[in-house]
């Protein structure tokens, strides 16, 4: 049987964080004169990385680039440490104007070819209802649940938590998410079906049983 609803996870499913990033990183270095290194560019980078991407055992599970939003200096001191306080403060002020996530090109077709079904969203964001504002979808969903500690993804009472709202059991929710391990593996113990892994990152793994790769959100509603 078809699914009766879905859910979604939010960073590099529905949000692309690249081109913000991108900008962002801009912004900092002309304020520290750097817009002509691209060693300065690439250890700022790596910061970036270092301070938002989430790993377990020599994995990524989470890239969390919504935690710039919250402290964008933390990586900007790690990675330039000579530079005057005052400085580095105007960096982060800048790199926090040019941070502005957009919507990958394939939501805004995709979610009005699944629109016959309730659509929601489950993320471990607290800025996640605010984003979707912003990026003027969130009447898309009916459901946008925030899982917070102890109980965020890939927990199954985050997973739960959502699906009740929905008035659904988890059999009965497709979900989509990009972390193989807080999306795609979190869903699949949780009980949802069916699972896809949204690679847009073309990631070298294998895909878990009980899931399915997909490149785009164009190609849910032929799977569905």
């Amino acid at each position: 049987m078809p699914p009766r609803a879905l859910l979604f996870a939010i960073d590099d499913c529905l949000v692309d964080w690249s081109d913000a990033i991108q900008a962002a990183v801009a912004n900092a270095l002309a304020v520290l004169n750097l817009s002509s290194e691209p060693l300065a560019a690439r250890s700022l980078g790596e910061e970036i990385t270092s301070y938002t991407w989430r790993m377990r055992e020599g994995r990524v599970v989470e890239r969390a680039h919504w935690r710039l939003f919250f402290e964008p200096g933390e990586p900007i001191d790690r990675a330039f440490p000579g530079y005057p306080p005052s400085m580095r403060r105007e960096a982060a002020r800048m790199f926090h104007a040019a941070l502005k996530p957009a919507l990958f090109a394939d939501v805004l077709p995709s979610l009005s070819a699944l629109s016959s079904r309730p659509l929601g969203v489950l993320s471990n964001s607290s800025l996640a209802r605010v984003t979707l504002r912003r990026l003027g979808v969130l009447d898309r969903f009916a459901v946008v649940a925030i899982a917070e500690d102890p109980h965020r993804k890939p927990h199954k009472d985050a997973f739960a938590r959502a699906c009740g709202v929905l008035g659904l059991p988890p059999g009965d929710v497709a979900f989509v998410g990009s972390s193989l391990a807080n999306d795609v593996e979190g869903a699949i113990n949780a009980g949802h079906a069916p699972v896809f892994w949204i690679d847009r990152f073309s990631e070298r793994r294998p895909v878990p049983r009980g899931a399915t790769r997909i490149r785009s959100l164009s190609d849910l509603p032929a799977l569905l």
